[in-house]
């Protein structure tokens, strides 16, 4: 049986890919209803519309989630109890200014709420006249009364609509087949908001956020989830419109509470189940008004819900894109087709990369940057990709063949001189960015390390280039970056360095 993949300490927290599947299904869903924001209700929908066994538990059988999906495509922006947002506990709007609008961070992802003193929140969104606000905004690009409005985090369209994929493999696609036909029974539990109602009103106190904390104290995994989401929507071709520039705040409630949900079982993937357990307990949401509406059985939901979590640790295991490369290449053990080895070998292990394992960390390093904001991939991406590949390989139950693991551990030579995944990606999402951007390509720095990389494991003899000579080489030609950082985590660059060239002792430990 496997066992739910708990990691070593200090490894992230992180939403896996099928939930990132699922978000950025939200998203596309939320901008082709030309939502200023994604809401709950997208969220919901996406995950019913899909082919997970946690849509199943919310809504099964077709008709049920045929039921949900087009109850909230065919309200849109308009039409809903409840605003998806709601109040914070102190009764301010998490640092807004006058006109109600929050302040934005560095991620363009703040939400508002209508003003209670404006017509047009009082009357469906529309103004004293009865006509709709315009939601492009004004001629000086500021807010439009009664607009939810944000501010972009810059990772969407280029200017020319030009998209490039950075790790060769298409993103998540639309909505898939229904896992199960069954429909449910209504059998008296059908759901019921706690509070009477959707808490649908600034005035209504507590809204989905009923933690009560502000913006400034979000999870680091929200922030860096969102971001990835955004920009793996941008690189499907598929979609030429815009992604709504802001989470709502039941959105981010949702992602939150699925995020605290993991932790307190013990693991460190965050997966599609967590999330619909989040949209099921969610007070003062639309998601919530919508499984109301559509009479969900909450009693009979919770049950399979808890079945699910049962059988979590036997279940299929998921896999990031860096270890399904892995996979095609037949790195990990035969799969797929002769062809398809053959032709993923030969890509990945061509000049540029070296090796199937170096191009899957170079997958993780892109996506790296894309979460830390950065324009493109540095070398300090390079080190936090083999940290991320070691954690997705454990998540998925995976292991490299041992001819491999010698030269493929620079992830534990970081670990045993006492670098942490979680603190060492919040150092560097800490760092100063750039604007964000869909086509994230690797510095000239990041692309000499590469190419030492390969350089010095030929003049070793390695039979192949690994995971210590990228460390090797990230530190060899660091200008002071990386060793700022380490440093912070009260690491010894000097001795890693010499440990990663195979001149050091295995294991010094940390400084101090």
């Amino acid at each position: 049986m496997q066992q739910r993949p708990t990691g070593v300490d200090g490894t992230t927290v992180e939403f896996e890919t099928d939930v990132m599947d699922l978000l950025v299904r939200a998203l596309r869903d939320a901008g082709r209803a030309g939502s200023p924001v994604v809401g709950s209700e997208h969220l919901l929908a996406a995950l019913v519309m899909g082919d997970d066994d946690a849509g199943t538990a919310l809504a099964p059988g077709m008709r049920r989630a045929g039921s949900i999906g087009g109850l909230v495509t065919g309200r849109g922006t308009e039409g809903w109890a409840s605003t998806d947002d709601g109040e914070r506990g102190d009764g301010e709007r998490g640092g807004g200014d006058a006109s109600g609008r929050r302040d934005a961070d560095s991620l363009g992802d703040p939400v508002t709420g209508r003003d209670t003193q404006d017509p047009a929140s009082q009357n469906g969104g529309r103004d004293a006249g009865g006509t709709a606000p315009d939601r492009r905004g004004d001629e000086d690009g500021g807010p439009v009364t009664g607009e939810a409005t944000v501010s972009d985090d810059g990772n969407g369209h280029d200017k020319d609509g030009t998209r490039r994929r950075a790790d060769g493999h298409r993103d998540a696609d639309g909505p898939g087949s229904l896992v199960s036909d069954r429909d449910g029974q209504d059998t008296g539990g059908t759901l019921r908001d706690a509070g009477g109602g959707f808490g649908g009103g600034v005035g209504a106190g507590r809204g989905p956020e009923d933690d009560g904390r502000p913006l400034s104290q979000e999870p680091e995994e929200v922030r860096l989830a969102w971001r990835e989401a955004r920009w793996r929507l941008a690189l499907d071709a598929k979609d030429g419109g815009r992604a709504p520039d802001g989470m709502s705040g039941a959105f981010r409630g949702c992602l939150r509470r699925a995020l605290d949900a993991a932790r307190a079982e013990g693991t460190v993937a965050v997966r599609c189940r967590h999330v619909a357990r989040a949209l099921l307990d969610l007070p003062g949401s639309r998601a919530r008004e919508a499984l109301v509406l559509c009479r969900t059985d909450t009693a009979a939901a919770t049950a399979a819900l808890d079945a699910l979590d049962a059988r979590a640790a036997a279940g299929e295991p998921v896999e990031s894109r860096g270890v399904t490369l892995l996979r095609r290449a037949g790195t990990l053990g035969r799969s797929g087709t002769f062809l398809t080895r053959a032709l993923t070998s030969w890509t990945s292990g061509s000049g540029v990369y070296g090796s199937p394992v170096v191009f899957a960390v170079s997958v993780e390093a892109t996506r790296q940057a894309v979460r830390c904001g950065r324009p493109a991939a540095e070398p300090v991406d390079l080190l936090l990709g083999a940290l991320a590949l070691e954690r997705s390989l454990a998540v998925a139950g995976r292991a490299l063949p041992e001819a491999l693991a010698d030269v493929n551990s620079g992830a534990a030579l970081l670990r045993r001189h006492g670098v942490r995944q979680d603190s060492l990606t919040r150092a560097a999402a800490a760092s100063p960015t750039g604007p964000g951007t869909d086509r994230v390509a690797f510095s000239a720095a990041a692309e000499r390390v590469r190419s030492v990389a390969l350089l010095r494991a030929a003049e070793r003899g390695s039979p192949t280039v690994g995971t210590v000579h990228l460390l090797a080489a990230a530190l060899e030609e660091d200008t002071g970056e990386i060793a700022r950082l380490l440093a912070a985590e009260g690491v010894d660059a000097d001795a890693l360095r010499a440990a990663a060239t195979g001149h050091g002792p295995e294991n010094p430990g940390r400084q101090g």
